[in-house]
């Protein structure tokens, strides 16, 4: 179970991208360390894409349906 957990944690990092930096205690523990964000590695996973269609897909039939009442 053990064992489990600290895969699980590992990766937590990775998919995340901290990686091994969130190990080290002396970034871990600076509240005015900062990473940059890879915005083009998250812009490229399909779940990403999947929430901004479905987001889109969501407000443009709420947009439909009020803009459009039956008359």
């Amino acid at each position: 179970m053990k064992d489990e957990l600290g895969w699980i944690e590992t990766q937590k990092g990775v998919v995340l991208g901290i990686g091994e930096a969130a190990a080290d205690s002396s970034v871990a523990s600076s509240p005015t360390a900062h990473r940059a964000i890879p915005w083009g590695q998250r812009l490229r996973l399909p779940a990403v894409w999947a929430i901004i269609v479905s987001h889109f897909a969501s407000n443009w039939g709420l947009y439909v349906l009020l803009a459009w009442p039956p008359s």
